[in-house]
């Protein structure tokens, strides 16, 4: 509600920009993925730019959220090839087995953060919320 107070009253400009940086970022997203995407769905090239829209947009709702708490809240991407940290890391396949420090090579979902609480305190305490959802592929193996 504090937040909502100290808001500018006028934020068409604001918004503008960020439907155009989303919208930027949708297209981006959707020419990286749409060669992927045409092999495991029929649908039409609106309907795919439409979801991609829709995931952003509820994401960015999610971060507004997320943002109005007095602790600090971080999602935690990982440069690829990482090695595999089973603290922070869960394998979205059971039947992979992976060791400490093997390399991963794809993050499906990012882990997410929390340092101190939204009452304010506690900010040297260092939470991990969700662990990022990893997926390991086998390195290449020579031909003889």
């Amino acid at each position: 509600m504090a937040l909502d107070i100290l808001a500018p009253r006028n934020q068409a400009p604001l918004n503008k920009y960020v439907d155009a940086s989303l919208e930027k970022i949708n297209d981006n997203t959707s020419d990286s993925i749409r060669p992927l995407a045409t092999l495991i769905s029929d649908d039409d090239d609106d309907e795919f730019h439409r979801d991609i829209w829709r995931i952003l947009k509820d994401a960015l709702a999610l971060d507004k959220e997320i943002n109005r708490q007095a602790a600090r809240v971080s999602w935690i991407f990982y440069r690829i090839p990482a090695p595999f940290k089973s603290a922070e890391m869960e394998l979205t396949s059971r039947d992979i087995q992976v060791t400490e420090d093997q390399m991963i090579h794809l993050v499906v979902a990012p882990g997410l953060r929390k340092r101190g609480k939204s009452s304010g305190e506690d900010f040297e305490t260092d939470n991990q919320l969700l662990e990022a959802e990893v997926s390991w592929v086998p390195d290449q193996v020579p031909r003889k």
